[in-house]
């Protein structure tokens, strides 16, 4: 029934020492109740060199949004631009202190 299918099902991995020692569905170990219709000899566990890792270069791309178009940063950029307001404001007198 399918209320009888186990949580879980567990293999004993302390055998696997080398690269290609493997497990099969045989070395499953399960309760005397479950009945595992795989074939028995179906490989489930394998152990494989690792994967060459690739790594990809980076590059370093500086673009006019992120420098400015003097190579200025995004925080002089901001400072350029507080000064600019200010003197809008100094300039109309809405800026001005009494």
């Amino acid at each position: 029934m399918p209320t009888d299918i186990p949580e879980n099902i567990t293999f004993d991995i302390s055998s696997l020492k080398e690269i290609g020692d493997h497990l099969k569905v045989s070395d499953a170990k399960v309760g005397a109740e479950v009945e595992i219709k795989t074939d028995p000899e179906q490989i489930v566990i394998a152990l494989q060199e690792p994967m060459k890792e690739e790594v990809i270069p980076v590059v370093e791309e500086v673009s006019e949004e992120i420098t400015g178009a003097e190579g200025e940063t995004p925080a002089e950029r901001r400072s350029q631009r507080r000064r600019k307001t200010r003197r809008k404001r100094n300039q109309t007198g809405r800026g001005a202190q009494s």
